[in-house]
């Protein structure tokens, strides 16, 4: 059974807001797995959410489970990604799979090669626990 995932009611409105737009092709064949993801996750006031939940504009590590590696991210909407700079559009597979997790919880991503296990090591910003509402 997958990990209980949390999501900001104001996070879940604009993520449907970014679903509705028009997407390329490859940010479409994911809007499915994220559209199941908003429907399992519990929804929370933004001053309710957990300090160790990824949330949108959360900067956090992931360690890779398969080799000593740690990737430092921040999860973004499409139209502010950059994956050079670290930031991952909430409509990529590993965005779509980080959104909501919580500090320890183990993460499955399938690539071409295979699939890679990594675990969410560390929130190192969160914007609600920093009491940022308007980000």
């Amino acid at each position: 059974m997958p990990a209980e995932i949390y999501i900001t009611d104001i996070d879940y409105r604009r993520i449907n807001e970014c679903i509705a737009e028009k997407h390329t092709p490859r940010e479409a064949e994911n809007l499915h797995l994220l559209r199941l993801e908003l429907t399992r996750a519990r929804r929370v006031k933004q001053a309710k959410i957990p300090p160790d939940v990824v949330t949108m504009r959360s900067r956090f590590r992931l360690k890779d489970l398969g080799n000593p590696q740690s990737f430092e991210y921040t999860l973004v909407y499409p139209d502010e990604a950059d994956f050079l700079s670290g930031k991952l559009s909430v409509l990529s597979p590993i965005g779509t799979a980080v959104l909501g997790q919580k500090t320890g919880n183990v993460i499955e991503w399938k690539v071409p090669a295979g699939t890679r296990y990594f675990v969410v090591d560390e929130i190192l910003f969160q914007p609600e626990a920093a009491l940022e509402f308007d980000l």
